[in-house]
Formats: C-alpha cells, structure tokens, sequence
C-alpha cells in the first residue's frame, strides 16, 4: 500500500498529452518537464528535459510545438545534438585518432591498428546508426559476445569505454549512463598454450624449406628464413615471440670467460612482469648462440666464408660446413663484427619494421594444416623443462614470469611427473613359485614381474 501511494505522489503530476508525449514535474522542481519520443531524419529518439515554465499551459504549448518539428524533421535546438551524438560520428572521431596513432607508430601492427579494427568491422556495420543513448547493454553484450579469446574481448571493452567516455566529455550523456563492463568470461586458453607434438614439431621443421622456396618475393623469403631461424630460437630459448624478440640487439649477448668455463648471457631489455621496465638476463645455450650467429650470417655473407646458406640447417645447427672451419671460427668472426644497436630478428634494410611473426606463422601453419601459434614455441619449452624436473623458481625467473602463473597454465605437469615416479617407484608384485626336485625338500621362489 506505501508504495502504491509514493508512485501516485511521483506520477500525479504526469499527463500524457500524446503517443510518445507527456509533460511532468520532477519532485525537486516546480518547472514542467516533456518526455518526448519519435524519429528525427529516420533517427530515433527519445528525450527528455526542462521547459522552463511552471505554468500547466504554457508547459503543453511548448510541448506541441516540439512534437510538430520533431514530425517535421524541422531543425530545432533541442534536436541540434542528435546527429553529434550518433555513434558513428563519435567513432569516426575515435578513429581518426587512432589512424594517426598507427600511421605515425614504428610497429607493424600497433595496438591502435588492432582498436581501429575492431570499431570498423565489430560495431559500426550494425550499430553505427544508433544514438549513444541506444548504445545500451543489450547492444555491448552482443560486442563483447564475438570474442572467443581473452585479448579480443579486452581490445573490444577498451573500445566500448573509449566510446562513453568521449560521449561524456562532449555532454551527450550523464557519468550515469557509462556502462559497468562486467568481467570477461573465462576463456579455454589450453588449446593457446599447447605445446607442440613431437611428430607435429618434426613437420614443422622439415617444411620449413618448401615453404621459404614456394615464394618468388625476395623479401618474402628473407621473412621466412628469419622466421625459420626466430621458430627454433623460441625454442631452445623459451621467451615470448613478439616484443622480447622483437627488440633484441647484438649489444644484449656478452661473452663470459673464466678459468672453468665460456658463458654466453642474453639481456632482453624489458620484461613483462614488473611493467616491462626491469631487464632480465639469461644465460644462452650453445645451440641458441648458433642460432644468432646464422642470423648474423644471413645478411653479413661476406664476413664468412662463401658457402651455400640453405645447406647450413637450423635443425642440425651445424656451422661446420667448410672443413677449415671450426665453430670457434665461427663465434671469433661473429663477436669481432657486432653492432651493438643493430636489432636480431629484423631486416637491415627495414630496420624501424618490427616483422609480424604471427601473420607469417599462422600462413605456414595454414600450409601444414596445424592449428599452433609461435606461443606454443614457449609453452613447449616451458613443459619440457617441468618434464626434466626443472625447479619453477629457476624457471620462472628463466621466462620472465612468476611460480603463480607456472602452476596456474602447466599444473597438469606435475602430476604427470609425480605420477611417473610413483609408479617407477612401485613395489613390483611379487610372485611365489614352488620348485619341486625329486627326493628333494620343495622350495619356494619369490619373483617380481620385471624378473
């Protein structure tokens, strides 16, 4: 009953003066209000706001004038911001921002191509002719609906925010109407974080060299070796294909001598952990030094001795192709030529062009008919240590990430681990024989299985 009688309080100066018309007084305000809905240059709206009058007339006056030009398509000040607050305005406005962003960017792919993409192909074909005002939850949830992975559903949402929060400082819409994006749903990221098999690494490598050959593009070619050679690189090494790779130098590898021993370190510049302001250092294999070096040879021919390049495999790592060369050649030649500054895994010609892995892989993983990304390069190095028993805090300081999130992507590892040695450590059952012999005292033999 209260509350029946507090509606009746709020709503007893209401009236409805036509389909989509009405006049009210709010509780703070002695001045009339209009509510006012219909379509303005096949636009729909609906608005609502203050006539200024508290006079019930006058109030019904102003009303019916606005309907007629509202029906009339006549421009009027009330209406003078609906076409400013239509959502392709407000994202081709977004957009020119970012295509300046990514035009002015030394990246491939920056993030800002990534945004501009999503606004052209995920919200402008079918939202793009709403208002902001229509742009509600039912619409945001169908946007986030098309991701079907954690970094597309976060590119959409930054989207989507940038979106109200132009729209607010425009004073189209009240901090009132910016939508609460809800948590993204849990994403399956095994399939993302599979490692390779070993017959599907074995087709991946022994393919490499049809699919360098298959094109007629120099440039391509030289995209697809460097390819070959960041692929077995991820692997022996196990950092993150993209910016850690991307922005290595000559001058991150120093060489280490002692009494005992060579050390090769590798410093990469920045780690993800820590927000990618903190150096990491590991030390390099033998094997990945090779790889560096073949790098180094691919676009420095004339510092080594003439040899056919393709013969020189990144699967067997094998730089003793003269046979007066040795592999210490190879390294003195190698340190004595580095350019500190020049970056790896880039051409020198092209030196500002971060090369795009992941368009380049995904092409000849399309051709081998797998379905892996290069992440599957650190997710195999990654599982193949916990499967030698590698200690997560030396791992985990190896890759650049915290024991939380070794536990958290490789937890079915150690259970396989402790469950292979269970089961080597097994008692082995037993089994009891009799041994009879004539005239003689029978015997009992005790044997396990593996006997």
């Amino acid at each position: 009953m209260k509350e029946t009688i507090k509606m009746s309080d709020e709503l007893k100066n209401y009236i409805k003066l036509a389909r989509g018309l009405a006049i009210y007084k709010q509780k703070q305000s002695n001045n009339y209000y209009i509510y006012i809905r219909g379509e303005y240059k096949n636009q729909k709206i609906e608005k609502r706001f203050s006539l200024k009058t508290d006079d019930v007339n006058e109030a019904k006056k102003q009303a019916y004038a606005h309907q007629f030009m509202l029906e009339k398509n006549m421009d009027g000040s009330i209406f003078s911001n609906i076409k400013k607050s239509n959502l392709l305005r407000i994202c081709n406005d977004i957009l020119k921002k970012l295509d300046k962003e990514t035009k002015e960017s030394t990246q491939k792919n920056p993030q800002s191509k990534t945004h501009a993409s999503c606004i052209r192909n995920d919200i402008l074909p079918k939202y793009g002719q709403l208002s902001i005002h229509q742009f509600k939850s039912k619409q945001i949830k169908e946007i986030l609906g098309l991701a079907t992975n954690q970094t597309k559903y976060n590119n959409l949402a930054k989207i989507i925010k940038d979106i109200f929060e132009l729209a607010y400082d425009e004073e189209l819409i009240k901090k009132s109407d910016i939508p609460e994006v809800k948590a993204p749903k849990k994403f399956n990221e095994s399939e993302s974080r599979s490692p390779f098999s070993d017959d599907h690494l074995r087709l991946i490598r022994s393919g490499f060299s049809n699919f360098i050959n298959a094109s007629n593009s120099q440039v391509t070619k030289t995209n697809r070796q460097l390819l070959e050679l960041a692929f077995d690189f991820l692997l022996e090494v196990g950092c993150r294909p993209g910016a850690e790779i991307d922005n290595l130098t000559y001058g991150s590898i120093s060489k280490v001598i002692s009494e005992d021993d060579i050390i090769y370190r590798l410093e990469f510049p920045h780690t993800k952990t820590d927000n990618h302001r903190k150096p990491r250092m590991i030390q390099l294999s033998t094997e990945a030094l090779k790889i560096i070096i073949r790098v180094h040879m691919l676009f420095n021919p004339d510092l080594y001795p003439k040899t056919e390049y393709s013969k020189v495999t990144c699967q067997s790592l094998d730089l003793s192709v003269s046979k007066k060369m040795s592999w210490s050649d190879y390294e003195d030649i190698f340190f004595q030529h580095l350019q500190n500054d020049a970056f790896i895994f880039r051409r020198p010609e092209k030196i500002e062009l971060k090369l795009d892995w992941s368009k380049f892989f995904k092409q000849y993983m399309t051709v081998c008919k797998l379905d892996y990304t290069l992440y599957s390069c650190r997710h195999y190095f990654i599982t193949t240590q916990l499967l030698n028993a590698t200690n997560h805090i030396d791992l985990a300081s190896h890759c650049g990430t915290s024991v939380h999130m070794i536990e958290k992507y490789y937890s079915d590892i150690k259970p396989y681990e402790v469950g292979k040695r269970v089961l080597e450590n097994m008692p082995k059952p037993k089994i009891y024989l009799t041994k009879i012999q004539h005239g003689k005292k029978p015997e009992t033999i005790v044997r396990t299985l593996d006997k």
